[in-house]
């Protein structure tokens, strides 16, 4: 997520270098290169410099913007319902069936992994959450070891 002052100085300076190619450029979104943006506006707020709190959440609204914060930026949020995982005997299973339903039928099907993804604060949490979905999975595990470096015999048998 970012201020769009950012993305208005990417428009002059693409305008500024494509002008050199054809004066046109000058006049056209972004020098007239293609410009693919990506991302969720309601994921991460930008951050306002030297601002408050209030300023940080108050310079994208949440959601469709129809937040109401006081002056210090604090509000209630609700979470609909469709997107709670209620108390669990197994909260790492229900957080992978939430995630990815159906995951034993489904894992070797190429897109599936495309619409989900459960993301981690730390590494720790990664590893815990990678451990408990290979351990689901009835296939023996395999593991694959690289090398950074290159033989440097010449001899086939030491390779």
């Amino acid at each position: 997520m970012m201020n769009k002052l950012c993305f208005e100085a990417f428009n002059r300076t693409l305008r500024d270098i494509m002008k050199v190619v054809d004066e046109k450029n000058n006049n056209k979104p972004f020098g007239g290169k293609v410009v693919v943006l990506g991302g969720d506006f309601r994921q991460i707020l930008p951050v306002v410099l030297k601002g408050s709190r209030y300023d940080n959440i108050g310079d994208v609204k949440i959601g469709d913007g129809n937040m109401n914060l006081n002056e210090i930026g604090k509000d209630m949020i609700e979470i609909p319902k469709h997107l709670l995982i209620e108390h669990s005997d197994s909260p790492l299973l229900s957080l992978v069936e939430f995630v990815y339903p159906k995951f034993l039928d489904n894992m070797s099907n190429a897109n599936y992994f495309d619409d989900g993804a459960i993301l981690c604060p730390t590494t720790e949490c990664v590893d815990q959450i990678n451990e408990f979905i290979l351990s689901l999975m009835p296939e023996e595990e395999v593991t694959y070891l690289s090398s950074d470096t290159s033989c440097q015999s010449d001899e086939p048998e030491d390779i």
